[in-house]
């Protein structure tokens, strides 16, 4: 995720579009080359009813995903690149508002404002995020920023920092394990503690099953780059899910297509 700035905001209930001008020096302020056609958010996933007014769209297969912190990209026929952030940490009940920057020196990033400033005091959501910018440049190697702005006016806090695989295709996805309190969360509203890719075993842990065996039967508590987690047993690659980021590792599924 790199330095650049286009301001082109759509809000979660209307997808909007918009082409503006910036001036700037290629290492101070590059010039944007890009805009954000369109813009869609799920809401909070813990949350028991849909808000009036939200998406109810599925951010392509994102279910089988849950658990997973993931970018997803799909270059369109038009020429436009479709971002996808799916499993994103915040607070709850945020309508939240999209930009996104294409800058001159061939990074994009994804801001999400928080339009109230309003904080739910019922700890994490996890949301799903879908941009679709004109202009930006081919996914192989593209640097991407994914940053959050807790209240207009503030600066962004840049969640997530990566850059796309150096041979991605038109369309291609990466993840790692989402956020441990904010998936618990998750799963103990919903009554899944010990569901695969939740955690495990750690003392004092958000969610966990009572009895010896601290994840729901099938699964294995292994310890991963993001602590103890819930994972699939396997023979071959086939065993898991989902397919394409997972690998069978000694008995084990893991992740193979990361960031």
């Amino acid at each position: 995720m790199n330095s650049w700035r286009w301001v082109v905001r759509a809000s979660v209930w209307v997808s909007g579009s918009a082409v503006a001008c910036a001036g700037g020096t290629e290492t101070d302020n590059p010039r944007k080359l890009g805009d954000l056609v369109s813009f869609d958010a799920s809401a909070c996933k813990k949350e028991a009813a849909e808000m009036s007014g939200r998406s109810s769209e599925a951010l392509v297969t994102a279910s089988d995903y849950d658990g997973l912190l993931c970018v997803e990209w799909e270059t369109e026929r038009n020429g436009a690149l479709t971002l996808r952030v799916l499993n994103l940490n915040g607070g709850c009940s945020v309508p939240w508002e999209g930009s996104a920057d294409v800058l001159s020196d061939g990074s994009v990033d994804l801001t999400l404002e928080n339009p109230t400033c309003s904080v739910a005091r019922c700890g994490w959501c996890l949301y799903d995020f879908r941009f679709t910018v004109r202009g930006a440049p081919a996914p192989s190697g593209l640097p991407l920023r994914v940053g959050t702005i807790a209240c207009p006016g503030e600066e962004p806090t840049w969640d997530l920092a990566l850059a796309l695989p150096e041979d991605a295709a038109s369309s291609g996805i990466v993840c790692r394990y989402a956020h441990p309190v904010a998936y618990d969360e998750q799963l103990a509203r919903e009554d899944r503690c010990g569901a695969k890719f939740g955690t495990c075993g750690g003392e004092g842990a958000y969610c966990a099953l009572s009895g010896p065996e601290p994840c729901q039967e099938g699964l294995a508590c292994e310890t991963t780059n993001d602590g103890d987690r819930c994972l699939e047993r396997c023979e071959t690659d086939q065993d898991c899910s989902p397919l394409a980021v997972s690998a069978c590792v000694d008995g084990i599924c893991r992740l193979a297509a990361t960031f």
